[in-house]
């Protein structure tokens, strides 16, 4: 994990990204550069939209990329896990449609080895605007909530 901000600050530890020196990114300073040219000196990459999720999402597959933005064709909808794991992978979810998304907690409509464990027992709303930090843990072999923006 890197430090944002600078360390005469106050700076913390997060997911952050170091440019060296005393620069760092924040994970939505990343989504934004990801999103348009981004700074000097940063690697910009794609950002994917998958198609709108229309029910339940079994296995929903990401394919390739670390930025994702998701969506919904009229309600709310629930995602009970992710295809393409990869040890160590890292994706940022973002829900950029007007319903909310739910992230279901260790559910057996998905392979054992595509499940999300969400860290509270029970599942996990993106609403609106919100966004997710997913890692795959090849040890457990879930996905793992990082965190929630």
């Amino acid at each position: 994990m890197a430090r944002y901000g600078p360390e005469s600050e106050g700076g913390r530890y997060d997911d952050g990204l170091e440019l060296g020196g005393d620069q760092f990114l924040t994970p939505a300073q990343q989504f934004q550069a990801a999103q348009s040219q981004g700074p000097s000196g940063v690697d910009v990459v794609e950002v994917v939209t998958l198609p709108a999720i229309a029910a339940t999402a079994n296995d929903l597959s990401l394919g390739q990329g670390t930025y994702f933005r998701l969506s919904t064709s009229g309600g709310a909808q629930i995602i009970t896990g992710f295809a393409n794991v990869q040890a160590g992978r890292r994706v940022f979810l973002f829900n950029v449609g007007a319903a909310n998304i739910t992230l279901n907690n260790q559910d057996a409509g998905s392979s054992a080895e595509n499940r999300i464990i969400t860290g509270t027992g029970a599942a996990v709303v993106i609403a609106p605007d919100g966004a997710v930090i997913l890692v795959y843990d090849n040890i457990t072999t879930r996905w793992r909530k990082a965190h929630t923006v």
